[in-house]
């Protein structure tokens, strides 16, 4: 995900004609503990479906990104830069909802971790307390920025890059998991902007066994990476949809999906679940 400036997206692009827009949709899904699903819809904010599969709308802002706090810690944190923004939503609490407008961010053990990138710089990834500091973890050498974010029940934190999937251990260690990896029958996704090279990895998630699961955008596909680094497609998207974030909760995998054939910045989301038999079926779908 390209880190997209928030007084760009605020300012100028309301003004705009509705076809000119955020460069991509919004990539977080993530499971609470008690089962509730949260996913970004780009041109709203967040919703919820509850496990009995009732859909409520949590609020706004339509941010890029979010990530859940089941022990509220960080309701009242609150970054504001001339290139970004990290706050919870408003109202939204147990858990709390920490969005953000640029960075991929996930909680952890008591830390909030992100990435902010700069011009120039080594993109470092950071640890921040509920009181706002920042502490240096890692830093993540050749990339410009991180596509996706999710923490491992080892206090590991993994991130996608376009091309590969990464592990920052506590020590801060940086060791590749996948590098270029190779998506079976890989269908492009035509007309993203900026597109980089397939596969576009993007959102992901760390199971309790080590597994990943991926979201593969630019080949349309959720791919599962073992800890070996081998690489097998779990789900293909059919039409125009494709994948952009991974929730794994109780042994089956969340899916967020966005139509990118749809107008810019009214791309409509939906959700799936993939269970232990593989089974898919659709949770929600948001229509405009």
């Amino acid at each position: 995900m390209r880190p997209v400036g928030r007084l760009f997206c605020l300012l100028v692009l309301p003004l705009l004609v509705p076809s000119v827009a955020l460069a991509h949709p919004g990539a977080s899904i993530a499971v609470d503990r008690h089962g509730n699903v949260f996913f970004a819809d780009t041109l709203r904010g967040v919703w919820k479906i509850d496990p009995l599969g009732t859909l409520t709308f949590v609020g706004p802002p339509n941010f890029h990104f979010f990530a859940l706090d089941d022990d509220n810690l960080f309701a009242r944190f609150n970054r504001h830069t001339v290139e970004d923004e990290i706050r919870p939503i408003a109202g939204a609490s147990s858990p709390t909802v920490v969005e953000s407008s640029d960075f991929a961010v996930v909680v952890s053990r008591g830390g909030l971790y992100f990435a902010p990138g700069a011009e120039g710089t080594a993109l470092t990834l950071v640890r921040a307390a509920p009181d706002g500091s920042l502490k240096n973890v890692a830093t993540l050498p050749g990339l410009r920025w991180l596509n996706g974010i999710a923490a491992a029940p080892d206090g590991s934190i993994y991130g996608t890059a376009d091309a590969g999937v990464f592990r920052v251990a506590p020590s801060g260690a940086v060791t590749w998991i996948a590098r270029n990896p190779m998506v079976q029958d890989c269908r492009r996704l035509s007309d993203l902007e900026d597109a980089p090279a397939a596969p576009y990895l993007r959102g992901l998630a760390v199971a309790e066994d080590g597994v990943v699961y991926a979201a593969a955008t630019g080949c349309r596909a959720v791919v599962r990476i073992a800890p070996s680094g081998s690489v097998t497609t779990i789900l293909k998207s059919e039409g125009d949809w494709s994948p952009t974030a991974i929730a794994a909760a109780g042994g089956a995998v969340y899916v967020l999906e966005y139509n990118h054939r749809a107008a810019e910045r009214v791309w409509p989301p939906r959700v799936r679940k993939i269970d232990a038999a593989l089974k898919v079926t659709v949770l929600a779908t948001i229509t405009r």
